[in-house]
C-alpha cells in the first residue's frame, strides 16, 4: 500500500529516532521496530492512520515531541492514538507497566492494535535473540525474566478480552515460544 502518511511517518521516525540503536543490539537502528510495527499493522489491513500511529508510536516517550506537536505534523488521530501508547517515562517500570495494562480497557481500537503490533514485535525479536544468545538476553531487562515476561502476559490478558484479533493471538503463540526458552 501507498500512502504519502505513511511515507510522512516513516521519514519523520527516521529523524525523530536517529542515533538511537535496539536495546541490547548494537548498530540496529532503533527505527527498525517502529517500522516493524507500521509493517504489520498494514499486513492486518488497518487504514493508513492506524499504520502511521505505529510508526511514530515511541516518538512521544523516547524523543520528548508534544501531543500538540505531533498533531501538527500531520493530523489529531495520529496524534491521539499515539498519545493513547505512550508511557509518562517519570514514572517508576512498574508505574508505567501496569498503567498499559490498565490502559487497554479503554483504548480506542486503533490504539489497542498498535499495543498489540508492538509487542508481537517485541517478542519476535525476543525470540529470536534467545536463540542466538539464550538466557543472557535477558540481562537486558530490567527487571529480569519473571516481571518481564508477566508484564507481557498481564498485557496479553487485557488485549484478549478487549481486542480478540489474529495480532493478538500471534502475540500469544510468541509469549508461549518465549516462556519456554
Amino acid at each position: 500500500m501507498y500512502s504519502p502518511l505513511v511515507e510522512k511517518a516513516i521519514a519523520f521516525s527516521i529523524r525523530a529516532h536517529a542515533g538511537q540503536e535496539r536495546k541490547g543490539q548494537p548498530g540496529v537502528p532503533y527505527v527498525v521496530h517502529p517500522i516493524h510495527v507500521g509493517l504489520l499493522l498494514a499486513c492486518h489491513g488497518f487504514d493508513e492512520r492506524v499504520v502511521a500511529a505505529g510508526i511514530l508510536h515511541d516518538v512521544l516517550e523516547d524523543v520528548g515531541l508534544a501531543p500538540d506537536e505531533l498533531a501538527r505534523e500531520f493530523d489529531p488521530r495520529v496524534a491521539a492514538l499515539v498519545a493513547e501508547v505512550s508511557e509518562d517515562k517519570s514514572r517508576s517500570w512498574e508505574d508505567r507497566k501496569q498503567h498499559t495494562v490498565d490502559a487497554i480497557a479503554s483504548m480506542s481500537d486503533g490504539a489497542r492494535a498498535v499495543t498489540a503490533a508492538d509487542k508481537v514485535h517485541n517478542l519476535a525479536d525476543l525470540a529470536r535473540l534467545l536463540g542466538l544468545r539464550g538466557d543472557s538476553v535477558w540481562s537486558m531487562f530490567r527487571r529480569g525474566r519473571g516481571p518481564t515476561l508477566d508484564y507481557y502476559r498481564r498485557v496479553l490478558e487485557r488485549l484478549e478480552r478487549h481486542f480478540p484479533h489474529a495480532l493478538t493471538e500471534e502475540m500469544g503463540s510468541l509469549l508461549e515460544l518465549v516462556s519456554r526458552a
